[in-house]
């Protein structure tokens, strides 16, 4: 991510060599207003949502916000329109592309919204962005058989 004509910019180095520009008082506020974790490439924990299902890929964003729930989502899109990063983002199944990881974008990480919420009464289920088919299968089966 880069924003042009800003002062007051910090650069943080991805391990694999990749520079991004950061405004960081943009940063410093995205991150003190999310539930969550916002990643960077100078933090300890950054290398594990760059595990991706498909391994071939590299594409080390800017930064990751680890929502934890629908507000995180929509201030991380709120920062990525006001600082037009590119962005992606990241749920908790399969992506043979790798289209979640975009190089020195914003990825917005939904492996933590994983809420399912049944009501076998009325047959409606809630379900996270994150969650995958196969747990939400056990648990209407499960409902099913209470029900």
């Amino acid at each position: 991510m880069t924003v042009h004509g800003c002062r007051n910019t910090s650069e943080y180095t991805h391990p694999l060599g990749t520079v991004a520009k950061l405004e960081q008082e943009d940063i410093k506020e995205l991150d003190a207003s999310l539930r969550g974790r916002l990643v960077l490439p100078d933090r300890e924990d950054y290398e594990d949502p760059l595990n991706v299902w498909n391994g071939i890929v590299n594409n080390p964003p800017a930064a990751i916000a680890r929502a934890e729930g629908s507000v995180d989502v929509a201030r991380t899109v709120e920062f990525a329109r006001d600082n037009d990063p590119e962005g992606g983002v990241r749920g908790g199944a399969h992506n043979q592309t790798g289209a979640a990881m975009v190089d020195n974008g914003l990825v917005v990480d939904l492996r933590e919204v994983d809420d399912i919420h049944i009501d076998p009464g009325e047959q409606v289920a809630c379900v996270g962005p994150s969650e995958m088919a196969l747990v939400l299968e056990r648990l209407v089966s499960s409902s099913n058989r209470r029900g």
